[in-house]
């Protein structure tokens, strides 16, 4: 891009330094490089150069410098608020130095589809935070933009990623350098769920706890009339006991491990439940060491596993590993498929729950009570495939009417999410 011969002068403070070095004396440089910074489209890096030859392609000994970023930026502000949204942030690119029209574009975060862009005619704003950060880059002490807007309506109830671009065209559309966000949650999700959840839980009239995770975003969007309280998982923590067991073998189970899997899985047998944790857990206490690893921090076994109890968002946890994670660090993928597997073929006498609106799903439910038969502790859990993972658990009701609560708001989220 450019280069330009250096006259060294003295350092002696390097001198002092390297004694036996030679030319360590006259080993300094200060001095200024013209050049387009529109060329400078990746990272830019200077090589200082020692060679026989005066246009310097001869015999040479390089020193490279660490790399220059050419296109950098930061959202500062992202706040959604009903009807409205304020971006703000900064945005610094070589490019950009003849890209003097800056918009800000709105597309969709799962198809990439654009839906909506705006101008920002607050823009080049001072930034000398940034300018001190990354004094390389063009223009970067007045990259700052802001922009208050009424969030129109194709913007409504969608995730999406926001870009900030430069342009040499008045319309964004030629020429252009681009920043992007992560995904923002417009009024989508959030929102309508909590809305719809509290009226279904608040009339149930009993504890209740519910958690979604968003793959697209990693959101969890969560709501409960008990805040703090802990919930019985009954045999929902099965899943656990099997992610447990799959991680300790490696995901290496016998005939015999296996048939003990598929029996606690498909068909929630408590016997074949006890002798896993007896045999290969360390006891009913060794269920714990999962809720360590995955920090599960309000989860906890005691005396059986039955009585674990737990809140629906540490659930998401543990399906986060099985279902949401690319590679997870506690479950290699010969055991999250098999985990799949079984939960995905649960009898159906035991795959109501979550399942309600769905017709593809892995699920595992638990019910049981301790001294009232009126008062059960109900729970499902599961996944919906590339929608989201779910946890609901309830206590104090009947267990038909527990039922009908959770496949409501079952139901609710699946239409709501889609």
């Amino acid at each position: 891009m450019a280069r330009k011969q250096l006259t060294l002068r003295a350092r002696p403070d390097i001198q002092k330094l390297y004694r036996t070095t030679f030319g360590s004396l006259y080993s300094g440089f200060d001095d200024v490089v013209n050049l387009n910074p529109a060329m400078v489209t990746g990272n830019l890096q200077v090589i200082l150069r020692f060679t026989d030859d005066q246009t310097g392609n001869g015999n040479a000994s390089d020193q490279w410098s660490q790399g220059y970023a050419a296109n950098v930026g930061n959202f500062d502000t992202i706040n959604v608020n009903g009807s409205g949204m304020y971006v703000s942030g900064w945005h610094a690119a070589n490019t950009s130095v003849n890209q003097k029209y800056q918009y800000l574009i709105f597309l969709d975060a799962q198809s990439g589809q654009e839906l909506y862009r705006v101008s920002v005619p607050d823009a080049s704003q001072e930034r000398a935070d940034v300018g001190r950060a990354f004094p390389a880059i063009y223009n970067s002490d007045h990259s700052g933009f802001q922009i208050g807007f009424t969030i129109p309506d194709q913007l409504q109830h969608h995730v999406v990623r926001i870009i900030h671009r430069y342009s040499t065209d008045a319309a964004g559309n030629r020429q252009y350098t681009d920043y992007w966000s992560g995904p923002v949650d417009v009024n989508s999700y959030a929102q309508r769920l909590v809305a719809t959840w509290s009226q279904i839980i608040n009339n149930f009239g009993a504890p209740v706890d519910i958690a979604v995770q968003l793959p697209s975003t990693g959101q969890v969007i969560s709501w409960t009339n008990a805040p703090g309280h802990q919930f019985i998982t009954a045999s929902s923590v099965k899943v656990s006991i099997l992610s447990l067991l799959m991680h300790n073998t490696g995901g290496n189970l016998n005939g015999y491990q296996q048939d003990l899997a598929q029996r606690m899985i498909r068909y929630s047998d408590n016997n074949a439940t006890s002798t896993i944790t007896a045999n290969y857990l360390g006891g009913n206490g060794g269920i714990n060491a999962i809720f360590r690893a995955l920090g599960m921090n309000s989860s906890y076994t005691g005396e059986h596993w039955g009585w674990t109890v737990t809140t629906a968002a540490d659930q998401l946890k543990v399906l986060n590993e099985i279902f949401l994670k690319p590679h997870s660090d506690y479950l290699n993928d010969g055991s999250r498929n098999y985990i799949k597997y079984l939960m995905n073929t649960v009898s159906p006498a035991q795959n109501w729950g979550i399942s309600a609106g769905s017709s593809n799903f892995y699920i595992k439910d638990g019910w049981n009570y301790i001294d009232n038969p009126y008062a059960w502790n109900v729970s499902s859990i599961g996944y919906i495939p590339d929608k989201y993972t779910i946890a609901i658990y309830t206590e104090g009701k009947p267990l038909a009417n527990a039922r009908v609560v959770i496949e409501q708001l079952a139901q609710v989220t699946r239409s709501i999410i889609g």
